[in-house]
This record gives structure tokens, C-alpha cells and sequence, in this order.
């Protein structure tokens, strides 16, 4: 009986080898066998032809050919699935034929010692065959759709084999990694498929070109706001001005021309070093018009005829105030220059510590004197 199984076996065995050679998968798999060795043979001839010749022509369409020769997964997706199909045809007549046995322990050691094991690996052969067919079969449609230009969008490419755009991406990666598309590249926005390197240079050339112009629009915003910006506080130092104009006090006077000079100062620091007109936000937009409000209420005490305890009170309280903020603005005016005293205080640090280490300073360099 268990002659008959493996005998019953090997004839359906003989029998599927056949019929796959003659198979339409088979003879794919010639064809492909057949394009490889003369596109092999092709390549042969022509540099026996011309031995000084480059191996990578000028003509652009050059490694588009070279791309559509033999797809990776073309032969390997046929044999997958040649070898599948037979393991799983065995797998099936030895299930077929498991009643049969003549005992318990064969049933069982057919069972799990072959049509298990031979079923789960055919099967995995199988399904792993037909997903590189189908990634083959995109493939194709992918180039066929780009046709011969060099870029194309992921949602047209999508669209040509019927699949999301964020599948198809991942899809496309992946075909460059494996090398299918040579010399393929993914735009930075991830919606764009390229083909050959002057196209990807171009590209790159021109998101170069288009970063240089954002950069310099928003060097010329920043720039516009900070003159805006300088301008508005110039205008309220003016006002001051001509308020402090009115004003026959010398002491108040005194005290508006020492924030009049510090003001002018901070303004001139930041023409010269834009970055750091975001430090006068709070500056313009709150300290000069608070200081300007005082002025002009202290202006109106003096221009009172008849002064009583209560503005009495007020303009000593506006000249207290305005001392607090020319020593506030002479701190902002210093804490401007913060960057530059340390750098070079870190100078100097650096500079002391060369001299010492050379024995230039002090004591060592006494020694060293003839």
C-alpha cells in the first residue's frame, strides 16, 4: 500500500513537470531568459565594437533601457511560484491520500512530518512568487505611464495601476533601494518620481534657487519691519522732544535729554545689527509711549496758572519716574552689547592662556630673558 502511495506520488509529480513546462509561466520565464542574453549579448557586441567607447552613452533614454531589461523579481517571481504550485500539488495528493495508510502512526507521520510542513512552505513560496509578479507587473505599468519623461507624480503613477499614492511611494523606495529604478529619485515633498541624475540635479538646483529667494524675502521682511519698527520709536523720541521744548524746568529737561540720548543710541545699535530688533518689542511698544504719556501730563501740570498739593505730588512723582527709566534704558542700551563683551572677554581668556602656554607672561618670561 505505501509502495502504491509514493509511486501514485511520483507519476502526479511527472505529471505536473510536465504540464508547467508547457505552462504560460514557464514560457514567461523563457522569454525573460531569452531578453537577458541578448541584451547581454547586445552589450558584448558593441563595446567588442568599439573599445574606447564609454560604457554610459549621452543619449538619455539610455538608462531607461537599461532599466527596462529585466526587472528584479522577474525570473525568481516565476520560480516562486513554479515551485509553490508543485509543493503544494504534492502536499494535496499526499492529504488526498492519508485515508488510505494503513495504521494510525503513518496517517500521523505523512501528516505532520510531510503535509504540513511541504503545504506551509509551498504555500509561503507561493504567495511570496506573486507578490514579486505583481510588484513586476507595476513596475511596468509605472514606466509605461511616464512613457519617455524623466519625472512624473506619485498620484498619476497611483492612478496607472489603481493603488494609493502612499502605497505606490512606498513601493517606489523600495524599487530604488532594490535597484529597478537605477538612478530614481523622491522629490523632498514626496509627490514626484525622477529619473536620471541631470533631472535630480535640476531638481535640486532648482529647490536651491528657491530657498535662496525665500531666504532673501524674508531677509527684506525682516528688514522692512525693522526700519518700521526704528521709525515708530524715532517718531515718539520727536514727540518727546518737542514736548521737552516747552518746558523751561532744567532738571526735567535734564532727565528727557538723557533717555532722548540713550533712545538714540539703542535705535543706532540696531540699524547696525538687525537681529536684535525683536529685543525693542516691549521697548517701542510700551516703555516710549508710557514715557511719552508722562511727559505730556507733566506738561500739562506746568502749563496749570494755579498749582495745588495734588500736581504738586504728580510732577514729583513723573521726575522720580523718569530717572527709573533712563537708568531702565541705559541697561537695556548695555544688555545690547552683551554678545560683544563676551566675545571678547573669550578673547582675551583665550589670548591670556596662548601667551602663557608660549611662557610670554609674568615671571615665566623674566626667566626666558637673556
Amino acid at each position: 500500500m505505501i509502495e502504491r502511495f509514493f509511486w501514485m506520488i511520483g507519476r502526479q509529480i511527472n505529471r505536473s513537470v510536465r504540464d508547467i513546462l508547457h505552462s504560460e509561466s514557464f514560457a514567461e520565464l523563457k522569454n525573460e531568459v531569452d531578453r537577458t542574453v541578448r541584451s547581454a549579448s547586445a552589450g558584448f557586441r558593441s563595446r567588442a565594437e568599439g573599445q574606447n567607447a564609454p560604457y554610459r552613452t549621452a543619449d538619455p533614454g539610455w538608462g531607461r533601457r537599461r532599466v527596462r531589461c529585466l526587472p528584479r523579481g522577474s525570473i525568481s517571481g516565476v520560480l516562486l511560484i513554479l515551485f509553490g504550485s508543485m509543493g503544494l500539488l504534492v502536499a494535496l495528493l499526499a492529504a488526498v491520500s492519508i485515508p488510505f495508510l494503513p495504521s494510525m502512526d503513518a496517517l500521523l507521520g505523512v501528516l505532520f512530518g510531510f503535509v504540513v510542513p511541504c503545504g506551509g512552505v509551498s504555500g509561503f513560496l507561493l504567495a511570496k512568487g506573486i507578490l514579486l509578479r505583481k510588484r513586476v507587473g507595476r513596475y511596468r505599468s509605472y514606466l509605461a505611464r511616464m512613457g519617455n519623461a524623466t519625472f512624473c507624480p506619485v498620484e498619476e503613477l497611483a492612478a496607472s495601476v489603481g493603488k494609493p499614492a502612499k502605497f505606490v511611494l512606498k513601493d517606489l523606495k523600495k524599487m530604488i533601494r532594490l535597484n529597478m529604478l537605477p538612478e530614481g529619485h523622491i522629490d523632498d515633498q514626496q509627490t514626484c518620481l525622477m529619473l536620471g541624475e541631470e533631472t535630480y540635479e535640476q531638481y535640486l538646483e532648482a529647490q536651491r534657487s528657491m530657498k535662496e529667494r525665500q531666504q532673501r524675502e524674508e531677509s527684506r521682511k525682516k528688514d522692512s519691519e525693522t526700519n518700521a519698527t526704528i521709525a515708530q520709536g524715532r517718531e515718539y523720541l520727536e514727540q518727546i522732544r518737542r514736548a521737552n521744548d516747552l518746558l523751561d524746568e532744567d532738571e526735567i529737561s535734564h532727565k528727557l535729554d538723557r533717555i532722548e540720548q540713550v533712545s538714540s543710541k539703542i535705535f543706532d545699535y540696531v540699524e547696525q545689527h538687525p537681529e536684535k530688533a525683536a529685543e525693542l518689542r516691549r521697548f517701542i511698544n510700551y516703555y516710549l509711549p508710557t514715557t511719552l504719556k508722562l511727559v505730556n501730563a507733566y506738561c500739562q501740570f506746568e502749563a496749570q496758572p494755579v498749582q495745588g498739593e495734588n500736581i504738586t505730588a504728580a510732577k514729583d512723582e513723573i521726575r522720580k519716574a523718569l530717572d527709573t527709566i533712563g537708568t531702565a534704558f541705559e541697561n537695556l542700551l548695555d544688555s545690547l552689547f552683551g554678545d560683544v563683551t563676551l566675545d571678547i572677554s573669550t578673547d582675551i581668556t583665550v589670548l591670556e592662556n596662548m601667551l602663557a602656554h608660549e611662557g610670554l607672561t609674568g615671571e615665566d618670561f623674566k626667566k626666558k630673558a637673556p
